[in-house]
């Protein structure tokens, strides 16, 4: 789960988000996602970082350049990984299937109050 956690974060921001997707199609240095952004090197720099931190980007040196590079197969992947997560029943989740069984075991009348009585969410 930290590393779902881990991929929402990191894709969640605006910034990092549209440099993943303008490395996604071309290979670019920090110089040019620098110049079309319109963000100082530096945080050009962090950014990417947390991309790579990710596994979301390869990086290619040359000389005292370092170019970024997508990688489409690793996001399509893990989104699938988020989106299995999503999909499980609670209980088969290591993660959080105590949390499941003290939910089904919850007296939501006698917690809720009489309001909830007959409400079915599904």
């Amino acid at each position: 789960m930290d590393d779902l956690i881990r991929l929402m974060k990191t894709l969640a921001d605006p910034t990092r988000l549209t440099l993943f997707k303008l490395i996604l199609t071309d290979e670019l240095c920090v110089c040019e996602l620098q110049s079309l952004l319109g963000i100082s090197q530096p945080a050009v720099s962090q950014h990417m970082a947390k991309l790579k931190a990710a596994g979301l980007v390869r990086e290619r040196r040359a000389g005292s350049w370092t170019y970024y590079k997508g990688d489409l197969a690793e996001v399509t992947a893990r989104l699938g990984a988020v989106s299995a997560f999503l999909a499980a029943d609670p209980g088969d989740l290591p993660e959080i299937a105590d949390l499941a069984q003290k939910c089904k075991c919850m007296d939501r009348v006698g917690m809720c109050g009489p309001e909830t009585k007959g409400v079915v969410i599904e």
